[in-house]
């Protein structure tokens, strides 16, 4: 290890409260389905099979 390699310090993770552009931009999450039967997922299955 040489000298500058031992002199470099990692940065802490930052600490935020809440996403720090969430009033900016919103999640691009897609909605959450709540699937009670296996029926229902038929529609997602064909697409992605």
């Amino acid at each position: 290890m040489t000298q500058v390699e031992k002199n470099i310090t990692i940065p802490q993770k930052p600490n935020f409260t809440s996403p720090p552009l969430i009033e900016k931009q919103t999640p691009r999450c897609p909605p959450i389905v709540d699937i009670k039967s296996a029926d229902e997922l038929i529609p997602y299955l064909d697409a992605v099979a």
